[in-house]
């Protein structure tokens, strides 16, 4: 089988420069007044989207496991090249392409990273945690915001194909200091922004109202937008898409060069230069 290739102009810009001492500066200004996001468009074919994948199976894949499913990562696009989707993930591809156009609107666009996550498998109640109000959060790491993998200039497109677990969201500003960032137990330098106390205020006070898309959307998310954890009261199969598009490579999603397609294109391109640090396994 041969991957689907969706055509994209190459550009040659240079990633955003962010200093650690400037990290107050950069990141709270943008995280405390978040995209709003907006939908772009809906999947064509719901049961050929949610079609179930051996996830573990697609060449180059990074992969998570748990009880209740896989999650799947890997990379479609680095600068210079073509979209190229692995063929295993076809049924993807009509919700990439719209993303695709979408994004492209954008200057700097074709000249930016894609990863995908993938997630199938069943969802059961209190199966994630936090869970209820203080689920809210943003998906917002300082070290990966530092190295120009998660910053303003990041777009993340979602699509959920299960109506009982559609993602609730805020689109207002909030405020935010480094009391709302928490280290991870696993890495030192992975801090993440978990649910700051003005938005438990606002919670607690009834001065929050939480929005969702429908299932099937294809939703221009944000990286800066607060969105919370639904706890299903019976198990729910869900299968969620999200699509990154960023100027650095996220790490979490392993290496660019993983996909053995997307390798072959990068030969040709100066993008490898661009890869110190990351792993050719």
């Amino acid at each position: 089988m041969r991957p689907i290739i969706i055509k994209a102009p190459g550009l040659d810009t240079p990633p955003l420069d962010l200093r650690p001492e400037e990290t107050s500066r950069h990141v709270f200004s943008e995280i405390s007044n978040p995209q709003k996001p907006k939908k772009i468009g809906t999947i064509s074919n719901r049961d050929a989207f949610s079609s179930k994948i051996d996830l573990k199976s697609i060449a180059g894949a990074t992969y998570h496991e748990n009880d209740f499913g896989v999650t799947a990562y890997i990379f479609l696009k680095a600068p210079g090249t073509d979209i190229i989707i692995p063929p295993e993930l076809e049924q993807f591809a009509p919700s990439i392409q719209a993303m695709v156009n979408h994004n492209y609107s954008q200057k700097d666009a074709p000249n930016r990273y894609i990863s995908i996550a993938i997630f199938q498998g069943t969802v059961v109640p209190n199966s994630e945690q936090p869970i209820g109000p203080y689920s809210h959060h943003i998906d917002v790491v300082l070290d990966e915001w530092l190295r120009g993998e998660n910053n303003p200039r990041s777009q993340r497109y979602l699509i959920n194909d299960n109506a009982s677990l559609r993602t609730p969201f805020y689109d207002h500003r909030f405020k935010y200091d480094l009391n709302d960032f928490k280290p991870s137990p696993n890495e030192e330098d992975y801090w993440f922004l978990k649910t700051s106390q003005d938005i438990k205020d606002r919670i607690e006070s009834g001065k929050l109202e939480a929005k969702q898309f429908e299932a099937g959307d294809i939703i221009n998310f944000g990286i800066t937008t607060p969105h919370g954890i639904i706890n299903p009261s019976k198990p729910e199969e869900r299968t969620l898409l999200s699509v990154n598009f960023s100027d650095e490579p996220f790490q979490y999603h392993g290496a660019p060069t993983n996909n053995p397609w997307l390798a072959q294109a990068m030969n040709s391109t100066k993008t490898k230069q661009k890869l110190d640090g990351f792993s050719h396994d």
